[in-house]
């Protein structure tokens, strides 16, 4: 039972990581669809090194 109950929590875990990882993706891409032209590339090159690290996560 004991075992049931830590995989029950470890799954419940991994399904709140994963869903902070989508706020947090979409947050940035929010972010970077709304800053001036000139930092706009900068900002989008560092939404998708942020996002290769999250989906290496």
């Amino acid at each position: 039972m004991l075992v049931l109950r830590s995989i029950d929590g470890f799954i419940k875990a991994l399904d709140e990581s994963f869903s902070a990882k989508i706020q947090l993706q979409n947050h940035l891409e929010f972010t970077a669809s709304n800053v001036s032209p000139e930092s706009f590339v900068y900002s989008k090159y560092r939404v998708t090194k942020l996002k290769i690290f999250l989906s290496s996560c």
